[in-house]
């Protein structure tokens, strides 16, 4: 298996899954395969280690995140390297690599499959990857004052984002503008708008 720490798998169909890893590599898997040992988790209780089916690497880089497109059958991975590559499921070719602009903790890969394009999550951005043109085709400031995106949900055209500073805020893809909420101050009858939700002092 990975040799460190696996940061995220995605199922491919019911019998194979991909996933990547901090060792920079993302391996494909299968519970056909043949079982090369077993692994004790309880006193009588085993788990079978299945053997990979393909590995490849990115080279450098960790492997943050990564998401698979079943309308195109295509796996996109985040690496550290300051890269978004996507690659073909069947084979794990790399079909195309395109550089980010924001560079800075690249944590976190969302994707709405309906019209294939992904958001990638870094320090003060988030990052719109068209896969058909390889390239950025739109770029958000994050509300986290420089925290980091760390968690990311790409549904229809609303891109809900988890920051290091413990806010959360929703994108309107369509008026490209964050959705806002009232926030009332200190004088009971004043009131302002404000374009995210607080939760608390923790990552999200």
């Amino acid at each position: 298996g990975h040799s460190d720490l696996v940061f995220s798998v995605a199922w491919i169909d019911d019998d194979h899954l991909v996933s990547g890893s901090r060792d920079g590599t993302i391996r494909l898997w299968s519970m056909e395969s043949n079982i090369i040992s077993e692994m004790q988790l309880l006193p009588r209780k085993y788990i079978n280690v299945h053997q990979c089916l393909l590995i490849r690497s990115e080279w450098s880089g960790k492997v943050r995140d990564l998401q698979f497109n079943p309308n195109t059958q295509q796996i996109m991975t985040l690496s550290t390297e300051g890269y978004v590559r996507l690659w073909d499921a069947s084979y794990l070719n790399q079909v195309s690599k395109i550089p980010l602009v924001h560079t800075n903790e690249n944590v976190c890969l969302s994707m709405n499959s309906k019209v294939n394009l992904f958001a990638v999550g870094s320090q003060a951005h988030i990052s719109i990857v068209d896969p058909r043109t390889t390239s950025i085709v739109h770029e958000i400031d994050s509300v986290d004052d420089g925290w980091g995106v760390r968690s990311l949900n790409f549904d229809n055209h609303i891109i809900t984002t988890g920051g290091g500073f413990g806010r959360l805020s929703f994108y309107d893809m369509r008026a490209q503008n964050y959705l806002e909420f009232p926030m009332h101050t200190d004088k009971a009858e004043s009131s302002m708008d404000c374009n995210y939700k607080e939760t608390g002092s923790g990552w999200l």
